[in-house]
């Protein structure tokens, strides 16, 4: 056993050094999410240590001969806990891109959660089905469906750009149209999907705006844990130039 990075000098759980060994975390996603034919590989992406009240860690996966991107949330807790969160996830069981939604491993001590199911983000696993998304625009947003055009789903894709489980995720979907004289287009939108509203994010992004720094324009909030906004071109803002942070803050 590996870990792929240090143990805190005063864990205790015997299961967070489990759920940080990428060979057996490959292994389990491999013959326990899936059928055992397909091969797998994991690389850490996120963790979050609570020792024995619980730790989450993220794996970025890559599955099958055709390289699928996915992602594993791996969680630690008291077996009996474990055991009660299975039995919540229960109803939500579903195949996506060839493995189960979780499994657990009582003789591991963990809870292997795969994307897109989230235990605090309902709307995770409905917003990267292109059908769920074509009614969040419909009904939010009509304008962005350009005239004389219709969603079109084969032409329409999306990226898990950024995650961390359980609290918030960043897809970026490129939204394609076509028409009846076969002309076809796509749109970038990125999706803001949190576990805990964001009431200020409006307000933020107003006065960085009005400092100068360029921000995406919302789109639309059809909820407050669900923002669509606009695609930004160039590079991102550089947090160490904070020059703009004070009035910002204010």
């Amino acid at each position: 056993m590996a870990p792929v990075c240090p143990l805190p000098a005063s864990s205790t759980d015997p299961a967070f050094p489990r759920a940080l060994d990428a060979d057996l975390i490959a292994a389990l996603v491999r013959d326990r999410l899936g059928d055992g034919s397909i091969p797998v590989r994991v690389a850490a992406d996120y963790v979050r240590w609570k020792d024995r009240d619980g730790s989450i860690i993220g794996w970025r996966a890559t599955v099958g001969a055709d390289a699928l991107q996915t992602y594993v949330t791996v969680r630690t807790a008291p077996l009996e806990r474990l055991q009660d969160e299975a039995s919540k996830l229960e109803h939500r069981e579903e195949d996506y891109d060839g493995l189960k939604s979780f499994v657990l491993v009582p003789e591991h001590g963990l809870l292997l959660v795969a994307f897109p199911l989230d235990r605090q983000m309902s709307d995770l696993r409905r917003m990267v089905r292109a059908s769920k998304v074509r009614t969040v625009v419909q009904e939010n947003n009509p304008a962005l469906i350009p005239d004389g055009m219709r969603f079109s789903k084969s032409k329409s894709s999306w990226t898990l750009v950024r995650y961390k489980p359980e609290r918030r995720a960043v897809i970026r979907w490129d939204l394609g149209f076509k028409n009846d004289a076969r002309q076809s287009m796509r749109t970038t939108t990125w999706m803001r999907v949190v576990a805990e509203a964001m009431p200020a994010r409006l307000a933020l992004a107003q006065a960085a705006a009005r400092c100068g720094i360029r921000v995406p324009q919302l789109l639309a909030a059809p909820h407050d844990r669900l923002i669509l906004e606009t695609h930004l071109e160039g590079k991102p803002w550089d947090p160490c130039q904070r020059a703009e942070g004070a009035a910002v803050a204010a």
